[in-house]
């Protein structure tokens, strides 16, 4: 039987589709042989944008909340600098954005060219030039 904890405020409805499909993090075969994840969601069939901005505003909100543990001075950036570090983390994912050490160091100094020019010192900025160069002016000006 699937607990119901954890998954915040549902619905006594939600909590039956819950209890009857389950959850499972990771992909698996359901009986029909259809790769499925989460609450029986079969992945041949797809997402709408809809549920592609739900799942895209949970990652960034949880991504939000790993900097601001991780990076005591986050708090204390810009809106614009913090979506900077976010968009990072959601493009490479936390553990590989941790690694952006002397970017990081720059901008805990609050010195934002060399901040910028280590963002755009990467691989990562290498492979998506258009991305890294919009993100590298917002991390020197601050503003979105």
């Amino acid at each position: 039987m699937t607990t119901l904890r954890g998954f915040g405020f549902l619905t006594p409805e939600e909590k039956g589709i819950i209890v009857d499909e389950g959850f499972r993090s990771r992909l698996y075969d359901d009986d029909d042989g259809n790769m499925t994840y989460g609450i029986g969601f079969n992945v041949n069939a797809g997402i709408n944008k809809r549920q592609a901005v739900v799942l895209m505003r949970e990652t960034m909100r949880q991504i939000e909340e790993e900097l601001r543990h991780r990076l005591p001075f986050f708090n204390s950036l810009s809106s614009g600098r913090q979506y900077v570090l976010i968009n990072m983390g959601y493009n490479m994912g936390i553990k590989r954005f941790l690694k952006f050490e002397k970017m990081l160091a720059a901008t805990e100094e609050g010195n934002w060219k060399r901040a910028r020019n280590e963002l755009l010192d990467s691989k990562s900025a290498r492979e998506l030039p258009e991305r890294y160069g919009r993100l590298a002016d917002i991390m020197e000006s601050g503003i979105m």
